[in-house]
């Protein structure tokens, strides 16, 4: 599971909103039956991204952004360009997300004027690298994040504990899996919310987890990891995701 990706379906309860304060804004006869159509969307974008079906989030995503040049997007629709880069990245399509997040951080002005989107952006990079096997220009990229985040847990959570988890991966990936492990726990202990957001991205944690305890034949703690992270998973997706097939592939494997 890649776990930053599930972080787009609070960016389309935040895009959801900002429609809906526009549509009581205007002079529209029928607000109440436009409003239903807008939560209407959101809860069918979760639903989708519950069951996998990464085609449908984009659909909506990009329904958002349709016509308009990145230098014209509003902050909402950056963010819905942003989370297209990390669900191409979900579904395989490396090249295209690669290159949404490398639109993002060219625009040199949102280093100071949207800091955060333009780590998230560097940090999508740095988790398309780390899958392509190009792991020192992955590292750089992570040590940028590193250095932007880590002074402030509070304001970025979910991206301080993500720049913990990308870590873990490069380092699982080189083979080093004692400091995979490190970070892996690094992750897991900043992870308190019980959220859908904080439950996906720990599930993704305990799973890697899992994997190193695997390959290092520490099997009962393995499956103890897996077990962990597809009860969680089981929370808060349906059981047609793709990830959910995957817990359960780890457990036979190990029993």
């Amino acid at each position: 599971m890649k776990t930053f990706a599930y972080t787009v379906i609070v960016v389309i309860a935040i895009i959801s909103a900002t429609r809906l304060f526009v549509v009581f804004g205007s002079s529209l006869s029928s607000p109440s039956r436009l409003a239903n159509e807008i939560v209407d969307q959101a809860r069918t974008a979760e639903d989708a991204f519950s069951d996998g079906n990464y085609k449908e989030v984009l659909l909506i995503l990009q329904s958002e952004i349709r016509g308009v040049s990145f230098e014209n997007m509003s902050a909402s629709q950056q963010d819905s360009y942003l989370m297209i880069g990390r669900v191409l990245t979900l579904s395989g399509n490396l090249k295209n997300g690669l290159d949404h997040f490398k639109l993002v951080t060219a625009t040199e002005e949102l280093k100071h004027d949207r800091p955060k989107l333009y780590f998230s952006s560097l940090c999508g990079i740095a988790h398309i690298l780390i899958r392509l096997g190009k792991f020192e220009p992955a590292s750089q990229s992570l040590n940028r994040c590193y250095n932007f985040f880590r002074p402030l847990p509070d304001e970025h959570p979910s991206n301080y504990r993500n720049v913990f988890h990308l870590k873990g991966l490069l380092f699982h990936e080189q083979g080093n899996l004692d400091e995979a492990l490190k970070y892996y726990n690094a992750a897991l202990s900043n992870w308190h919310s019980s959220d859908f957001l904080s439950a996906v991205n720990r599930a993704a944690t305990l799973n890697n987890i899992g994997n190193v305890y695997w390959k290092t034949g520490q099997y009962e703690l393995a499956l103890a990891f897996h077990e962990r992270s597809l009860s969680l998973k089981r929370k808060v997706l349906t059981q047609f995701h793709p990830d959910i097939a995957t817990s359960y592939n780890n457990l036979g494997v190990l029993l």
